[in-house]
């Protein structure tokens, strides 16, 4: 014990370097790892100030301040200027968002994943495709960057239906969305560099990024998305490299940004030299959708995907890029596919070039219209967020309700939710909410089924007076 006593000082995390073997700075990382990991630091723990650990442990301040850096890198910890370093919320979370897909009969309403129904279009599809006498050439090293005609086909359809007027030239094929986001991330992004996103995202995301070493800053948002204000601020204090958006049926909370907010945050990235990279992955399930930030900022690289719109089998994405990030995005995709299957890229052309897409968007949209239907009568005055055109539910529990452990529980009566932990970056409080996806179920039936229990474990647990939580 150093010569300042720390016995009675109330420090959240007391570690004893006594039994560390090696350098200190991957012991004290290491101790605070097993301490997360076991339940004796929780998420939304805040750590004591570096300095007064370094002082309780007797050890210089940068030991500490690696030690955590290491943590940190390892999403265990987030650190927020002026407030501290956090046990981060998620810490506990499973990477993968699709370990649910062994379900056994589980009622999936965790997975954003479209109905099956409109599958079978694209079985068809793909049976005519191999069907042609020069087939096997699909099967081929082909170009990188897909032909002439995939490009014009492809790039008439973002034209017509997503409404973003680019040219071929800015087209770039990747192995669905997913792929997408990590071919920019390691292409235009360094290891450190700062990426300001929403409190609330994409969980796939923040899985790349951490694989990437980029960190992600929480930027404050209100019931039109991102604030520039925050944004604004935040750029004083951080230096962002870029900002990560879904503004057409945000994931996961279903919100849609104004046109408006959109050239806010536009102008704001422009300030202060920020990278835009714009996720369209539910675009198209939207009628009469805003200008896309691409239209609006020449800093923007937008992705558009077909597996949440055509089909979750059709691993194509789609990156629109100005000019001048096109090299390096496409040195990133040849370094990471060398080519993205010739087979699905043809598929996709012959779905869009012969409407067939007109067919299935139409389809989906009316399932969602009719299940959305169904979720509004079985949750009635539930505290909710949804875009009527969207598939996803942003469901708020009563405040005494911890979301994680709620998951845990509808998964026990057979239903798989996804929790707010599941999305938020670094340390976020008072987390009581979760996705549910209308189109997962299998049936409408599934669906109601789902819903009815979920709405029956939050009924029973009010009547209760009862606390949900596992402490």
């Amino acid at each position: 014990m150093p010569v300042n006593s720390f016995e009675n000082y109330p420090m959240s995390w007391k570690p004893s370097l006594k039994n560390i073997k090696g350098p200190i700075t991957k012991g004290l990382a290491k101790l605070l790892e097993e301490d997360i990991e076991n339940g004796k630091l929780s998420p939304g723990t805040k750590l004591p100030p570096q300095r007064e650990l370094a002082d309780f442990l007797d050890i210089n301040l940068s030991t500490v301040t690696r030690a955590f850096k290491l943590c940190e890198e390892e999403g265990l910890i987030c650190a927020t200027i002026g407030r501290g370093t956090f046990v981060s919320s998620d810490v506990h979370i499973k990477d993968t968002m699709m370990e649910t897909l062994k379900r056994g009969n589980l009622i999936d309403m965790g997975v954003a994943h479209p109905t099956i129904e409109q599958n079978e279009y694209v079985v068809k599809v793909i049976q005519e495709i191999m069907n042609r006498p020069d087939a096997y050439k699909l099967l081929e090293y082909k170009e990188v960057d897909g032909s002439s005609y995939q490009k014009r086909v492809v790039c008439k359809f973002l034209n017509e239906e997503y409404k973003i007027h680019c040219n071929e030239d800015d087209i770039l094929f990747a192995a669905g969305g997913q792929n997408a986001l990590c071919s920019i991330l390691l292409s235009l992004f360094n290891s450190g560099d700062k990426i300001g996103v929403d409190p609330l995202i994409y969980a796939g995301l923040k899985n790349s990024a951490n694989m990437c070493k980029i960190k992600l800053i929480p930027i404050g948002r209100d019931g039109e998305g991102m604030s520039p204000k925050s944004l604004d601020n935040i750029c004083k204090n951080e230096k962002l490299t870029g900002i990560y958006l879904i503004n057409d049926i945000h994931n996961p909370t279903a919100e849609t940004m104004s046109e408006k907010r959109r050239e806010e945050i536009g102008i704001i990235s422009q300030k202060h030299n920020l990278l835009i990279i714009e996720d369209g992955i539910h675009r198209l399930l939207l009628d009469n959708p805003p200008k896309t930030l691409y239209e609006l900022s020449d800093n923007t690289i937008y992705t558009a995907s077909m597996s949440k719109i055509i089909c979750p089998g059709l691993r194509v994405g789609m990156i629109i890029t100005p000019q001048k990030y096109k090299k390096e995005i496409q040195l990133a995709l040849y370094n990471m596919n060398i080519v993205v299957s010739d087979l699905q890229i043809e598929a996709l052309c012959s779905i869009i070039h012969n409407e067939i897409y007109k067919l299935i968007i139409n389809e989906r949209k009316e399932v969602i219209k009719n299940r959305m239907k169904i979720a509004e009568d079985i949750l009635k005055k539930s505290n909710c967020n949804y875009n009527k055109g969207g598939n996803l539910i942003w469901l708020k529990l009563p405040n005494n309700f911890n979301s994680r452990d709620f998951e845990v529980l509808c998964k026990d009566k057979g239903v798989q939710v996804y929790c707010s932990e599941r999305f938020v970056v670094g340390n976020k409080d008072e987390l009581s909410c979760i996705r549910l996806c209308i189109t997962a179920p299998h049936s409408e039936e599934e669906l109601k089924n789902g819903l009815n229990i979920i709405v029956n474990l939050i009924n029973g647990y009010i009547s209760k007076g009862c606390k949900l939580s596992k402490d």
